[in-house]
């Protein structure tokens, strides 16, 4: 009897293996996905070598007018926080900088707004409108724009780096011009 159940046994377990799935090995996991910032609009600096984002400084600037070139006409700038800025590049390191986007679809150089920002003293100052304090008339200023490159990063960001980055530098970034910016300085 126990030769008759050693041999049903024997004789079924390869019928019962055969009916089992065989063991899989574990899925590849895909590479991960490279950090991007959390919310749209918020710029983040990039670390190439171990690709971890930092945060810029956020500043609110503050609208003043100050004496333009003639008697009557002044000048409108976005006032930053004063002094340099706390986050800085140092000498040989070229900004890599991310940007969450609404979509990669759009234009970047319709999203991105990269300027150079004047340091009077120990103000930093983005001049934007001359007006006429006479008439009123208020004239836009030609706000020159950092050359940078762009290309798509993750799923909804750009990179971009600048092309022409003056040392030492303040550097402001935005999304669109209104008072809130990422700012970085370069030595």
């Amino acid at each position: 009897m126990l030769r008759s159940v050693l041999l049903v046994l024997v004789v079924s377990f390869p019928v019962l293996a055969l009916g089992q799935e065989p063991a899989s090995a574990p899925p590849a996991s895909a590479p991960a996905a490279p950090p991007e910032p959390d919310y749209e609009g918020v710029y983040a600096l990039l670390d190439p070598a171990t690709g971890k984002l930092s945060d810029l400084e956020r500043a609110e600037a503050v609208t003043r007018e100050r004496r333009g070139s003639g008697l009557v006409t002044k000048v409108r700038i976005f006032e930053f926080p004063a002094g340099r800025s706390p986050v800085r590049i140092p000498p040989g390191v070229q900004p890599e900088i991310v940007v969450r986007v609404p979509s990669q679809s759009k234009d970047p150089m319709s999203i991105v707004y990269f300027y150079s920002v004047e340091m009077r003293g120990n103000q930093r100052a983005l001049p934007y409108a001359k007006v006429d304090s006479l008439s009123g008339r208020i004239e836009k200023l030609p706000l020159v724009r950092v050359p940078i490159q762009v290309s798509k990063y993750g799923s909804a960001s750009f990179r971009f780096t600048p092309t022409e980055l003056k040392r030492p530098g303040e550097y402001c970034l935005s999304s669109s011009l209104n008072p809130f910016f990422f700012c970085f300085g370069a030595d």
